[in-house]
């Protein structure tokens, strides 16, 4: 029996596989089971309307199928990692709101960018693992160093299981853990984004699986005490905040001003990017307000993370808290969903096989249900049409195969 045997089926999860009843009536063998009842997830489900069952959909009232159908087929796990690279400089404590659009409520763009990670992993959680780092690394401890290098604040660890979902609104444990993180950090200093990736590179590289990285952030990257500028590439020049003619470069250390730390950072954040890209890692680049003056130079970032949009602006731009939650939860579901569903192994009879969503059972059809590949001997399911929509916009937490009967068709 293989090490994911003894757990419920839920997609992007590690599974397994439950055999309830005397046997199928069309006298199969099962394969690969287990009893469902040793999952913790039955033992501890309890009746909340808003816990998920575990085990095979439960039987038609009528009993028309009898005890067959009660074989869960394992389905393969494909690991999933979304890792949130999330800027924790002063300027996030900017109102990403006016009052007006927000119920006259003042939220942060760093609390912003928290609420949407929540509402992002409240609907793909259960399937992918999540890890965080903030830059500046210790954001406002130490009053002295603006620029001290980004860090991992939460390892990259298995989100929580499908009880915990979009729907209840509850998080779960890991995700909740992340958000106390998260909610301990205080804004302050400037923006290390360069150094930031550097720092967290090799965690991404020994991920298992796919991983995808998000650049939360609303403004240029800078820190660099090695870099020289010019007036056009200071952002207290580009930002207008210098208060000097626009030809004093006010990142010219001898002007007493500012100095080589305000310069852009453009090249070494768009190679560091390109690093982890070639690597393996995709980096989603999502730009809050304030980084309208740098959008050609985030374009770049995103070219280089390979995620960049088809259209201007090629990153990833939001003007409000919730355009930032529906891009973030947009992107995270259509990297840690897919409608090609692989099961570890064929059934013995793939005419008796049905699908569930959740307690609905999906028809059998090659237009609007599911169909098995057109590969011959490739034991996986493809779920199409409506069902495809509703599985990709985060409408079903819990995809079962159960074989044992025959398949509904429409």
């Amino acid at each position: 029996m293989g090490r994911r045997a003894r757990s419920a089926i839920v997609l992007g999860l590690a599974a397994g596989a439950a055999h309830l009843g005397a046997g199928c009536s069309h006298g199969h063998a099962p394969f690969a089971t287990s009893e469902v009842t040793d999952s913790p997830r039955a033992r501890d489900a309890g009746p909340d309307a808003n816990v998920l069952h575990v085990g095979p959909p439960p039987l038609p009232a009528d009993g028309a199928f009898g005890v067959c159908g009660r074989t869960v087929v394992p389905i393969a796990q494909k690991p999933v990692n979304l890792y949130f690279i999330v800027d924790a400089s002063g300027s996030m404590t900017t109102p990403i709101d006016s009052p007006t659009t927000n119920g006259g409520i003042e939220i942060s763009r760093y609390d912003a960018a928290r609420a949407a990670i929540r509402d992002v992993l409240l609907a793909v959680g259960s399937r992918v693992s999540f890890g965080a780092a903030l830059f500046p690394a210790g954001a406002g401890t130490d009053p002295n160093d603006a620029c001290p290098a980004g860090g991992e604040v939460y390892p990259t660890r298995q989100g929580d299981d499908a009880r915990y979902n979009a729907d209840a609104g509850i998080p779960g444990p890991q995700l909740q853990g992340l958000l106390d993180v998260l909610g301990t950090h205080r804004p302050d200093g400037l923006t290390p984004t360069a150094a930031a990736i550097g720092a967290v590179k090799q965690n991404l590289l020994a991920l298992d699986g796919k991983t995808y990285a998000f650049l939360l952030t609303d403004g240029a990257p800078n820190c660099d005490a090695d870099a020289n500028c010019t007036a056009a590439t200071c952002t207290v020049n580009i930002e207008g905040s210098c208060g000097q003619p626009k030809n004093v470069n006010c990142c010219d250390p001898s002007l007493g001003l500012y100095d080589a730390r305000w310069c852009l950072d453009g090249d070494p954040t768009i190679d560091a990017v390109k690093d982890l890209s070639e690597s393996g890692v995709a980096t989603y680049v999502i730009g809050m307000p304030g980084t309208e003056a740098y959008a050609t130079l985030l374009d770049r970032v995103a070219e280089a993370g390979g995620t960049a949009r088809p259209t201007e602006p090629e990153y990833y731009a939001v003007d409000n808290g919730d355009e930032l939650s529906n891009r973030l939860r947009e992107i995270g579901l259509s990297v840690a969903i897919s409608c090609d569903v692989t099961l570890e192994a064929m059934p013995p009879d793939e005419n008796l096989v049905n699908v569930y969503f959740g307690h609905t059972i999906v028809p059998r059809d090659d237009k609007d249900g599911w169909t098995w590949s057109a590969d011959a001997g490739d034991a996986t399911i493809t779920i199409v049409g409506s069902a495809c929509d509703d599985l990709k916009a985060g409408r079903v937490p819990e995809v079962q195969v159960v074989a044992g009967c025959p398949s509904i068709t429409r």
